[in-house]
């Protein structure tokens, strides 16, 4: 049974969505790498997937946690209003991971939650990719790595929060 109170338990969206994106965020990952890499084709396409596989289907879950986490810590799960504007942005900023169900805010609530958790996600994701991608591209300019996984993850979560804009203006007009 579900409750219509228990809230919106965001990584009930994110990660469908995220999983939906992959293929194109390893595609223009991929393609960034192509062109600013020495590294070969297939070397490039190899890594960049087993990559973001790894960041979406362990990063995304431990880094929701983990705010889940920091959302109890910071508000003890109390409802925080909407009436003033400090307790709207303690709505969607502190509890960014579960948000209280209030139903009818959802529609701008959403993205604006979303674009507080691109935050943590992004970090995660570059961490995560940058261990991984160390040794699928053994041999590879060991300096080179960081680098690409910072201009990588922040052109497609640049796109990603973009794309997270929109929707919450779309929301709010």
């Amino acid at each position: 049974m579900i409750f219509a109170n228990a809230g919106v338990p965001m990584i009930a969206l994110h990660l469908p969505a995220m999983l939906a994106l992959l293929v194109p965020i390893i595609a223009i990952e991929y393609l960034y790498g192509r062109y600013t890499l020495g590294i070969a084709n297939s070397r490039v396409l190899s890594g960049v997937a087993s990559a973001n596989l790894a960041s979406t289907l362990i990063g995304i879950p431990t880094t929701w946690f983990l705010m889940v986490v920091l959302n109890i810590a910071t508000t003890g799960g109390e409802s925080k209003g909407l009436d003033t504007l400090p307790e709207k942005l303690a709505s969607v900023v502190l509890q960014s991971a579960w948000l209280v169900p209030y139903e009818t805010d959802l529609d701008w609530m959403i993205p604006a939650a979303t674009l507080t958790l691109l935050v943590p996600y992004f970090f995660a994701s570059v961490f995560i990719e940058r261990l991984i991608l160390r040794r699928v591209w053994k041999g590879a300019p060991e300096d080179g790595i960081p680098t690409f996984v910072w201009r990588a993850n922040g052109l497609t979560y640049t796109m990603l929060a973009l794309g997270t804009g929109v929707m919450l203006v779309q929301a709010l007009i």
